[in-house]
């Protein structure tokens, strides 16, 4: 036993250092526990509770951490508040930060989260407004550049129950670089979202922007669910330009291109139970515009979404579609027309397509005319 007479202080070292271990790890596991953060309208404090909410929605987020959340009461925030706005206002914007989770549409009482209302939609868009109109409503120049910008973001970054509205990519003699303002509602260049429950509202550009409502960059993957865009414009893009997304019950309305397609993916477009009505594409600069409600490119998968009531002066009424599978989705009333830039013919009064596969879809009342107002196939492919 003399011989095992060692092990005793061995042991009760052991036992000390996994005491301590464990403390260390229970304190630090404290250090790191979830913070919900407050913001409302009218907020004079730390944002630590309700009554003590802050009214700097931007202040707020950037004192998060990863796995915090950032509650917001119902109310308009803005990024800046100017009158005869300068540059130095224009190309202010909100910005999202990985692991933080921001939510909207509270109205400032709540103690969990599913106590807080059932919003956004066309119906009834969520109470809780990030807004471009930073002084002026009625006036282009006193509008932000982007509502929402983000740089370096994966989808550990949230944003759930906004209306984002009153975004500018018009330059408007502001000495920004033209190449940058795209994206007036939302920018996202390196950056990967999540975004739920948002409705993109009234954002707009001029010729040559693109993705009034929301712009992505080749190396971002925004994942949209339950959003919806109405009433945004620009030349490319109204409502979305991005080289690849997902959108999941989403609907897309009355957005104008003046250009192209309301909605233009350049590569992959994962998109299911989506509603793309009233939506409207120009004929381009160089005349002849493809897909007037939504334009994507190769490996794209379409399912169970409804085109209705879409036009473009081109190619492709409601869709265009490059070797893409589109699956039970019903086009109704699309129609595609001539009437500038030297167009003669033109085709596909719901879909113009190239290598697609179109499983299990329906066509009803789509139209295609030349200015002689020729009835046209219901779609057009090539190989």
């Amino acid at each position: 036993m003399k011989q095992l007479s060692f092990l005793r202080p061995l042991c009760r070292q052991l036992s000390l250092s996994t005491l301590a271990a464990v403390l260390c790890a229970l304190s630090i596991g404290r250090s790191h526990a979830q913070t919900i953060r407050y913001v409302k309208p009218d907020g004079t404090g730390t944002g630590s509770s309700w009554a003590t909410a802050s009214a700097n929605l931007q202040a707020i987020i950037n004192a998060s951490s990863a796995g915090d959340q950032v509650w917001v009461a119902a109310g308009t925030y803005k990024p800046s508040s100017c009158t005869n706005c300068s540059a130095a206002d224009r190309i202010m914007s909100f910005s999202m930060k990985n692991g933080v989770a921001l939510y909207g549409g509270f109205v400032g009482t709540e103690s969990a989260l599913s106590e807080r209302p059932a919003s956004v939609s066309l119906a009834q868009p969520s109470s809780t407004t990030l807004s471009g109109y930073l002084g002026t409503t009625n006036n282009r120049n006193d509008r932000s550049v982007h509502v929402i910008a983000n740089n370096d973001l994966n989808n550990t970054a949230l944003l759930d129950g906004f209306v984002i509205t009153g975004g500018n990519i018009d330059a408007g003699g502001i000495g920004v670089d033209y190449n940058t303002l795209q994206g007036a509602g939302m920018r996202n260049l390196h950056s990967s979202p999540i975004i739920r429950n948002c409705f993109f509202l009234d954002n707009i550009g001029t010729f040559g922007g693109r993705g009034s409502g929301l712009y992505s960059d080749a190396t971002s993957f925004p994942q949209l669910t339950n959003c919806t865009f109405e009433r945004n414009a620009v030349s490319e893009g109204a409502a979305i330009y991005s080289d690849s997304i997902s959108l999941r019950n989403c609907t897309i309305s009355n957005n104008f291109s003046t250009g192209y397609s309301a909605v233009i993916v350049r590569k992959t477009a994962i998109i299911n139970n989506c509603t793309f009505s009233s939506n409207s594409g120009g004929s381009g600069p160089n005349g002849g515009a493809t897909g007037g409600t939504l334009n994507v490119g190769a490996g794209s998968v379409l399912t169970n979404c409804l085109f209705v009531l879409n036009s473009v002066i081109g190619d492709g009424g409601a869709l265009a579609a490059y070797e893409a599978t589109v699956i039970n989705c019903t086009f109704r009333g699309n129609r595609s027309s001539s009437g500038g830039a030297g167009i003669q013919n033109t085709y596909g009064g719901a879909v113009y397509a190239s290598n697609t596969s179109f499983i299990n879809c329906s066509f009803t009342g789509n139209q295609s005319t030349t200015r002689g107002n020729i009835v046209r196939p219901v779609f057009k492919t090539t190989n």
